[in-house]
């Protein structure tokens, strides 16, 4: 039976800044699969926990081999860029969708964590890290190659237990709902395996993303992955337009067809922009012209970050009614912008939703799709009618960068004092 999670009250920030300028830099090795700025969500967490490992340690780090050039991009001029090293580890992660997808993508990545640990042992050796670090595509049930390392490991923010609600599985149609299968049969067997069960007992800190994934564990801090956004500098839009956006993929569990329905129901003459490219694109048209609101609904596909934050800054609301999302980002990115956000009260977007409490959100009860739709217009007419000032950035209630800092000084004292 899971052992119910214990959640910490936040340490002296004061207090831990100034033992944090005593005490000597850390040799961290950071485990970032995925690591590049403005290169979309995970590998955007990668590269927040990079910077702020090496705003004051220095650090060793193992990713995919594209990514390298992005990274050393992304570091020049930097202060810190001379305290990185960076490792590339082939193979880089597959471009595929579907099921067959699915299973390349996870054997890719297997391989990978394979790999990083035969790398990992060998930079050991020469190096002896004070700390290591698992940190993106950080889900309970796969391998960490980093384990292998004997130094304590920093785990997370870990996801990978949020599951599609029952009563909402009709609406990821009949690939989605096979895809849905294969992902929760694949975790399975994986999260059975020895190495990832020892490597998940061994880990000296434990960082969640959301209360899903916190069961799992017996110590967990919680922290969502998507506090590592950073919009400093973003200037304020003229004035916000009556839009409502939907950023992501276009595949089932992202809830978009969710969001569709929802429109059938807002009564606030606004739009729903979607933002986002994949194989959902042409249902998700046949949606909107059977429900009668295809007037109402406007994909937009993919485009650059720079301009998708334009227009979250601009937007009167974010909906994003995901149906097993782990934390968020886009979620976080609007609340940052002080745009109101609007979820499922189901896995980690409402997590997100908590670290801005000077922002309007609602989190909506999962029931039945048509419920669930009706629902979330019923939150969109709310927020929209509450109306939003242009404000300036607005920051979370935890600093990310402060919190990643102050799990490694703990881990590094977890050691043993022979393996210091």
């Amino acid at each position: 039976m899971p052992v119910r999670p214990r959640y910490s009250a936040p340490r002296d920030p004061d207090r831990r800044r100034s033992e944090r300028l005593r005490e000597p830099a850390l040799r961290v090795l950071l485990s970032a699969y995925a690591c590049a700025p403005d290169w979309g969500s995970e590998p955007e967490i990668g590269w927040q926990t990079l910077r702020a490992a090496a705003s004051r340690h220095d650090v060793w780090v193992l990713t995919q081999p594209r990514f390298v050039p992005l990274i050393e991009q992304g570091m020049a001029g930097e202060p810190w860029a001379g305290r990185v090293h960076l490792e590339a580890v082939p193979p880089d992660m597959p471009e595929a969708t579907g099921m067959a997808g699915h299973l390349r993508i996870h054997a890719a990545h297997d391989r990978w964590q394979r790999r990083a640990a035969r790398r990992a042992a060998a930079l050991h050796e020469r190096v002896r890290f004070d700390v290591v670090h698992h940190c993106t595509l950080a889900a309970y049930w796969v391998r960490i190659g980093v384990a292998a390392v004997d130094a304590p490991l920093v785990l997370g923010p870990v996801g990978g237990a949020v599951n599609t609600p029952l009563p909402l599985l009709p609406e990821l149609g009949a690939r989605g709902l096979a895809e849905e299968l294969t992902r929760r049969l694949t975790r399975r067997l994986i999260a059975a395996a020895p190495p990832v069960r020892r490597s998940r007992r061994g880990a000296a800190v434990v960082l969640t993303q959301n209360r899903e994934t916190a069961r799992r564990f017996r110590r967990p801090r919680p922290l969502p992955n998507a506090l590592c956004v950073d919009l400093t500098g973003t200037p304020a839009p003229p004035a916000r337009t009556p839009t409502v956006v939907h950023a992501a993929r276009l595949v089932p569990w992202k809830g978009t067809r969710l969001a569709v329905r929802a429109m059938r129901h807002v009564r606030a003459p606004v739009s729903l922009e979607v933002y986002g490219d994949g194989p959902e694109a042409e249902r998700l048209r046949r949606a909107a012209r059977r429900w009668g609101v295809e007037h109402r609904v406007r994909l937009h596909g993919s485009v650059d970050r720079a301009e998708l934050v334009r227009r979250l800054a601009q937007a009167s609301a974010v909906l994003h009614p995901s149906l097993h999302d782990e934390g968020s980002t886009v979620t976080a990115e609007a609340l940052t912008l002080g745009t109101p956000s609007v979820c499922l009260d189901h896995g980690g977007p409402p997590e997100v939703h908590r670290h801005w409490p000077q922002v309007r959100s609602v989190a909506v009860p999962v029931s039945t799709p048509e419920r669930t739709a009706r629902a979330l217009a019923a939150a969109l007419d709310e927020v929209l009618a509450a109306g939003t000032t242009l404000e300036p950035v607005q920051k979370p209630s935890v600093d990310y960068a402060a919190s990643v800092l102050d799990v490694y000084e703990d881990a590094a004292r977890s050691a043993p004092a022979s393996a210091r």
